[in-house]
């Protein structure tokens, strides 16, 4: 009892003190106005853009054109009215929407604006400049913020290249139906004046593909919007590359060292098993890979009408998550018709629902280990794990999912932390066969 209430005492402190440090982005909110959007993630305004280039994606011919000052004066009255929906994507699912068909909404095209000159836009240490994306679901989207940095700064050793998570605003209520209007006109006019890149003027004097790559290098200075501040040292890395993957949203970064609780951990889950990847996709561009989905499994289970008809009484709202996991087995209500949400899980408590995990989800060649044995590796305090958890522990130890402590006591009862959490999602991801 005053051991939960001592962490639960640290657990208030973490939230009364998790404020973001000097050069983070603040203020991210659902909704936020394109004036403050534009000026927060490319330190520049609207009133400021001087310069427009459209240019259409297609597959291994690109072309663009210079917009003309009335149609870059219109784009700037627009975005200065409305507001974004904040969303969190990786770019190449938006931006190459090939492989998502039920996304695809149009032909993908982009405009660059930038504040320099013609000639001078492609000087990107000074270029300010931004984007808005058209086609395969965005309407005029604007690239915020990265959430993790960007796999460029961790060199060879990454594991594998991924397409980062990016904080994005996508025009919403009616400027949305204002924005995908103004698309159209620009996409109708512009389509037939544009040029191949090899003809495209104004590109000093080199061909517009040296250029391009320019796009990539400013785009990367936006800010970054993942807040890692307060996690252990040995964390960070780790924290950085699964928010890269996506395994965590803005709103679940924040109070790394803080106990897990049963329903923070249930949205964790869901997002590590929407990512599970069951094929490999051949692509020019993105080498993507499909991704299952936490709800066909389900129906693959025949679970989806239990899934749906599932209540707990503590949880006002109960969202697919909750829903999802507990249809499939790997969390449940404690009785009562409640869940518990607030309440935190141990750590063989933890090893004992991915072990679950994996036998559910072993056609998706997931790396693990299937044997239970001890052997040298045997934990100091092995007596203190339940017999109903040692097998889950220690496959997870074999399979390198987790570890003991310095001294090698793997202290079971501990309640688990989030970024312990965050660590072992990362590594099962990594552990699955590409």
């Amino acid at each position: 009892m005053i051991k939960r209430l001592f962490v639960n005492l640290l657990l208030l402190i973490s939230l009364l003190f998790n404020i973001p440090t000097t050069g983070e982005t603040e203020g991210l909110t659902e909704h936020k106005p394109f004036k403050e959007v534009f000026t927060e993630s490319i330190s520049t305004n609207l009133d400021n853009i001087g310069y427009g280039m459209i240019y259409f994606s297609e597959l291994y011919n690109p072309i663009a054109a210079n917009l003309e000052d009335e149609d870059l004066q219109l784009i700037k009255e627009e975005y200065q009215t409305i507001e974004g929906e904040r969303i969190e994507a990786p770019y190449n699912e938006l931006v190459f929407p090939s492989h998502y068909d039920e996304k695809v909404e149009g032909e993908y095209f982009y405009i660059g604006l930038s504040e320099t000159l013609p000639a001078e836009r492609w000087n990107w240490n000074n270029t300010k400049m931004s984007a808005l994306y058209f086609g395969g679901g965005q309407v005029g989207d604007v690239m915020y913020g990265s959430f993790g940095r960007k796999n460029s700064d961790y060199g060879e050793n990454y594991p594998k290249p991924v397409s980062n998570y990016y904080i994005w605003y996508r025009p919403y209520g009616s400027g949305k139906e204002r924005i995908a209007k103004l698309g159209k006109y620009l996409y109708d006019k512009y389509k037939p004046l544009a040029k191949p890149l090899g003809d495209y003027e104004g590109t000093q004097d080199e061909s517009f593909f040296s250029g391009y790559n320019g796009v990539w290098e400013t785009m990367f200075k936006l800010p970054e919007c993942l807040n890692t501040v307060g996690s252990s040292d040995w964390s960070e890395y780790t924290l950085q590359l699964a928010a890269m993957e996506g395994l965590y949203t803005y709103e679940q970064a924040g109070n790394y060292t803080s106990p897990i609780t049963r329903l923070d951990f249930c949205n964790l889950m869901a997002r590590l098993l929407n990512k599970i990847p069951y094929r490999y996709i051949e692509d020019y561009y993105t080498n993507q890979y499909g991704y299952t989905v936490l709800e066909n499994k389900v129906a693959e289970l025949g679970l989806s009408d239990i899934a749906q008809s599932i209540r707990y009484n503590d949880i006002s709202v109960m969202n697919d998550d909750i829903k999802y996991i507990s249809a499939i087995g790997l969390m449940q209500g404690v009785g009562n018709g409640d869940f518990d949400p607030d309440s935190y899980l141990t750590r063989e408590q933890i090893c004992a629902v991915f072990d679950r995990m994996f036998e559910l989800y072993d056609n998706y060649a997931i790396y693990r280990v299937t044997d239970y044995e001890i052997g040298e590796n045997k934990f100091y305090d092995d007596d203190a794990i339940s017999s109903w958890a040692k097998k889950s522990v220690y496959k997870m130890q074999k399979s390198g999912f987790v570890s003991g402590y310095d001294n090698n006591r793997f202290v079971p009862k501990d309640y688990c932390t989030k970024e312990q959490v965050i660590a072992i999602i990362y590594r099962v991801l990594q552990g699955c066969q590409y």
